[in-house]
């Protein structure tokens, strides 16, 4: 059956990419698709880039916003979507040409609710790829769930197979019914994907890599530290809430994430303090530090970072200096790190 399959490519300022990525879209061997381009107010070609595509070719729509980021272009793509399945991709990333072809049938081999499968890493001057095999992988919704946290579950000595990204992956569009993207908030990836593994009930992996993730991102980008930096705490703790009464292993491993946050953008907050609403920000973990020090003390997951925690309670200006040099020594001071 060649069902109608949306595609969806928030875009934000890729010029220089953004041909390439369409081109690999309109070119599948998987033919009845609808691309949805969602231009979030570039201020280079790329919303003209789009146009002159959707004039070329009937499957493609494209919408212009005011920028408002990556999850709200998400949603509203999906708002217009008409396939029954959908399938994100990043702008400034590319497909195999098989891409949707392969997951779309092992989806419906598997009579799966997601499909993914790997995916390359492109640098400037080189492609990393982990694994080529073709193993076909199947998953309950737990069984995903504990691969994303733990790397276990069938064949677990394959590690890495569901990851927490939304764009190497073909779902039913149903799911995505009461579950849309948080809008103004970073790392939205984070927080969907567990949601949207809880309401499937099968999932299958194909380890062939299918996609090609560009490592230097140029339009949705990494940034320096900001005060959105610190939107991790939020959907750490959401993730932590949503597992508190459902799955007491994964409840202590997402707590102990946020924990883990806490503490380095306490760190990092304390550098960039003289912002007002970083430190407004700081004050808030530092005294959520506190209070859920007795939490994180026992927690199972904690191992010797019980120390860093011990530090911090008995003195956070020590800590900071100390914790810093530490960062220095082992040349881990980036932000990239929390």
């Amino acid at each position: 059956m060649n069902e109608l399959i949306s595609v969806i490519v928030p875009v934000y300022n890729v010029e220089m990419y953004l041909s390439k990525c369409i081109e690999s879209i309109i070119n599948q061997s998987y033919t009845n698709l609808e691309i949805v381009l969602i231009d979030d107010g570039s201020t280079d070609t790329s919303g003209k880039i789009c146009d002159e595509y959707a004039q070329k070719d009937f499957r493609i729509v494209t919408l212009h916003q005011s920028n408002k980021g990556i999850s709200v272009a998400r949603n509203n793509g999906l708002r217009v979507a008409k396939g029954r399945y959908c399938c994100f991709c990043d702008s400034d990333d590319f497909i195999d040409f098989n891409y949707i072809e392969v997951l779309y049938k092992i989806m419906k081999e598997k009579n799966a609710d997601i499909s993914c499968c790997r995916f390359k890493g492109i640098y400037a001057d080189s492609t990393v790829i982990k694994s080529n095999t073709g193993t076909i992988i199947e998953y309950s919704s737990m069984e995903a769930l504990n691969n994303l946290y733990f790397n276990s579950g069938p064949m677990q000595q394959v590690s890495n197979k569901i990851n927490i990204v939304v764009w190497n992956k073909l779902y039913k569009r149903e799911l995505f019914s009461g579950t849309l993207f948080t809008e103004g908030r970073d790392i939205e990836d984070v927080d969907i994907t567990y949601r949207l593994l809880y309401k499937a009930k099968r999932v299958v992996y194909i380890d062939l890599p299918l996609y090609n993730y560009r490592l230097s991102k140029s339009g949705f980008t990494r940034s320096n530290f900001s005060v959105r930096k610190m939107d991790v705490l939020e959907v750490w703790k959401k993730q932590m809430d949503f597992w508190k009464e459902k799955n007491k292993r994964i409840y202590e491993y997402t707590a102990m994430v946020y924990y883990t946050k806490l503490i380095n953008l306490a760190y990092w907050g304390n550098r960039y303090k003289c912002d007002e609403e970083i430190n407004k920000r700081l004050r808030y973990i530092e005294k959520e530090l506190e209070e859920k020090y007795s939490l994180i003390i026992k927690n199972p997951n904690i191992g010797n970072k019980k120390y860093k925690y011990w530090l911090f309670k008995t003195s956070p200006k020590l800590f900071y200096c100390i914790w810093g040099l530490y960062l220095k020594l082992t040349k881990n001071d980036s932000v990239a790190n929390i």
